[in-house]
């Protein structure tokens, strides 16, 4: 294992211990998963590159390049999808389209990597494997992919920080603009810039500069209490573990949910009993 290797999976354990840390926090949360998906996506990551960087035949290097993006193409979506959340945007959050949108192009770009159309040739440097970007067009359509979802991410979280009513959202969205920010900036000249100008003095390093980012998120749990248990879900967690029986049904008669007794009692899951006419 090369020393660019070790580094990979020193961070790759960071990365799955803070994905399990935001779960516990609070698992019911939609910004709690959204959180956990982006920061196992860094995960994913770096588990490609540690086989990447120290595998002594490139064709099994080339299969680890594939492997690890899942991780270096979904995290833009993944990072959209959580600002979208944080900053409450409703209107995009109940959309369906949405989630189609943000998750095909990655899932698209995904199967153009694995087809030889993105990074499809490695260099041997004194690091290890180093990825050549394809002459093709679809290197630009990721980079304008990423670009364009992290910078509406950021933008999201910049009017956030400008104009929330509560002081801790705007220093919660402060404290996760400006790391994004730097981990976006500086995980893009090594990954991208540099390897465009066909410059290997520095490895890839994105996925680790990503921890940047991730610490920066969980600084904003521990620090501000983002994710921790709300009102809302401390209610969920009270409705569910009741021992009686309860149904919440809407002005209109529909039932809008239950508990978990109730769905042990009427031996039906609540997705088959929401909607219905009590």
């Amino acid at each position: 294992m090369t020393a660019l290797s070790a580094l990979h999976f020193v961070v790759f354990i960071i990365y799955i211990w803070l994905t399990m840390y935001v779960l516990i926090k609070n698992p019911r949360s939609k910004l709690n998963r959204s959180s956990a998906l982006l920061i196992f996506s860094f995960a994913v990551w770096n588990f490609g590159s540690i086989f990447l960087r120290s595998s002594p035949v490139k064709s099994n290097a080339l299969i680890w390049q594939n492997i690890n993006s899942f991780g270096w193409i979904g995290f833009a979506s993944f990072f959209l999808l959580f600002s979208c959340i944080f900053t409450d945007k409703k209107r995009l959050i109940e959309n369906k389209f949405f989630y189609f949108f943000i998750f095909f192009i990655p899932a698209f770009l995904i199967y153009k990597q694995w087809s030889g159309f993105l990074i499809n040739d490695l260099v041997l440097r004194s690091f290890g494997w180093n990825s050549v970007w394809s002459k093709s067009i679809w290197p630009p359509v990721f980079y304008t992919y990423y670009i364009i979802f992290i910078s509406v991410g950021l933008l999201f979280l910049l009017r956030c920080m400008k104009k929330a009513s509560e002081s801790y959202k705007r220093k919660q969205s402060a404290i996760i603009f400006y790391t994004v920010l730097a981990a976006f900036i500086t995980g893009t000249i090594t990954d991208v810039v540099l390897l465009r100008l066909e410059i290997y003095v520095i490895p890839p390093l994105a996925s680790v500069f990503s921890l940047i980012w991730a610490g920066g998120m969980v600084y904003a749990i521990t620090k501000y209490g983002l994710m921790s248990i709300t009102p809302q879900s401390a209610a969920e967690n009270i409705l569910s573990s009741m021992s009686d029986s309860l149904i919440l049904v809407n002005p209109e008669g529909v039932i809008a949910s239950v508990n978990n007794a109730t769905e042990k009692l009427l031996g039906y899951k609540e997705s088959d009993l929401v909607g219905r006419v009590a």
